[in-house]
């Protein structure tokens, strides 16, 4: 490829960044791309999310619907190139909504699609307990995200993608400083997720709006009960709570979202939890979204929510109490779900998400030359796509002196809608 061609560095080797480096390696006379990342390709989230696709209407903020109809759209025209079933478990899936007990909240972040009135059906028979609450199914699937992540990676080193393991120590007007190296770039694009916000003063540019949102998860090899077969592409969302004789009964406590008291973390259960039954044959739950109080990283105590330096040191911070919140409660929604009855719990992980004050992404120029794509919250696989293809059209047209044609509205998701407004230079 020829050195005259413009140069983008990207930092950060998420699913944000990865997105972004195929749509612009994917058009025609594609620049030259860099991938920078501290750690490995998708270290954080991006392999560790659970995975679902959410593209009706129904499941996101206005400013994000053409966003997520989008990104759905590219992803199955993605897994239609790529093979996406067999590369990376690419599915459709129904979704549900699930009430236990006196929970009726079903999703702690999340506003769930809820299609017609709100009546649960006694008993929602199946693989799980509860009563059901039918949600709107339409354009929902499900994806293996490390597996995707690594099989963009595979398509983008094909068509030219230089991934450089490195960390950003600062800039030079249009050159980034790493440790290994100078990296001269026409175009700039800030990609780290939660971290995006550190990556920005380490550049010398106002840190963006861009926060950080914690999430255990598990993984649980379910034993099927007699009678039940196989657990269907079905993800739930569910509201868990004590009553009705079932087995939270007697540990009730009336506790705030996210952060519990003591007694709480040690005795209680997750009450909004999150089961995506995978591909692979494994249930992922999700849910739990305090903030962890693993001792020993220094380095994380005095930082928000203990966001640790980096991605490689997250799984330090994996907090046993929260892990057996979830246990519980996957217990409480599925009797194949049941350590004691002979399901196995094959992982348990922390992640970060990136989020902004209004919940919704970040996507465009943060300063001159330099774009952002970040906080995108609990949605990061989901508008992931769709956020590489209208950041690929922007920093297209830049290059080319052209007002941008872009394929979904993204105005609500400007980056200086909090403040300040952007300078000419930085």
């Amino acid at each position: 490829m020829s050195s005259s061609r413009p140069h983008i560095v990207i930092v950060g080797g998420g699913i944000i960044g990865l997105n972004t480096a195929y749509y612009l390696l994917s058009g025609p006379e594609p620049p030259r791309v860099t991938i920078v990342e501290n750690t490995h390709i998708a270290a954080a989230a991006s392999s560790k999310a659970a995975g679902f696709v959410a593209g009706n209407k129904g499941w996101h903020a206005p400013a994000n619907v053409e966003l997520a109809k989008l990104s759905f759209d590219a992803y199955t025209d993605l897994a239609a190139k790529l093979n996406g079933a067999e590369s990376f478990g690419w599915r459709r899936v129904t979704t549900t909504g699930v009430k236990i007990g006196n929970q009726d909240k079903m999703s702690g972040y999340r506003t769930l699609p809820v299609a017609g009135a709100l009546e649960a059906t006694s008993g929602i028979g199946g693989w799980a307990n509860g009563d059901k609450v039918v949600l709107i199914n339409e354009d929902s699937g499900q994806l293996l995200p490390g597996a995707f992540c690594a099989r963009l990676w595979a398509e983008c080193t094909a068509k030219g993608l230089v991934t450089l393991i490195a960390t950003p120590t600062g800039r030079d007007g249009k050159t980034l400083r790493t440790t290994e190296g100078l990296l001269k770039f026409d175009k700039l694009v800030l990609a780290a997720g939660p971290w995006t916000a550190d990556l920005c003063e380490t550049l010398g540019l106002p840190r963006v709006p861009v926060s950080s949102l914690p999430g255990h998860h598990i993984q649980i090899k379910p034993a099927m009960p007699k009678g039940m077969q196989v657990i269907p592409d079905e993800s739930l969302f569910c509201g868990v709570g004590a009553g009705d004789g079932n087995i939270l009964e007697s540990i009730a406590a009336d506790i705030p979202d996210y952060e519990p008291g003591s007694w709480e973390r040690t005795q209680g259960w997750t009450r909004t939890v999150e089961f995506f039954p995978r591909a692979d044959g494994n249930v992922y739950v999700a849910g739990e979204n305090a903030i962890p109080k693993t001792i020993g990283d220094r380095a994380a105590d005095a930082r928000l929510n203990r966001l640790p330096p980096t991605a490689a040191r997250c799984r330090a911070h994996v907090d046993d109490e929260l892990v057996a919140r979830m246990v519980r409660a996957s217990k409480a929604v599925s009797p194949a779900l049941d350590l004691d009855k002979g399901a196995q719990l094959v992982e348990a992980d922390l992640c970060y998400r990136p989020i902004t004050p209004d919940k919704c992404p970040i996507i465009g120029e943060w300063a001159e030359d330099i774009y952002v794509s970040s906080g995108h919250g609990p949605w990061g696989i989901t508008l992931a796509t769709g956020s590489g293809i209208v950041l690929s059209e922007l920093i297209r047209a830049d290059l080319a002196h052209k007002k941008p044609q872009l394929s979904a509205d993204i105005s609500g998701l400007e980056p200086h809608r909090f403040g300040p407004k952007r300078s000419a230079k930085l």
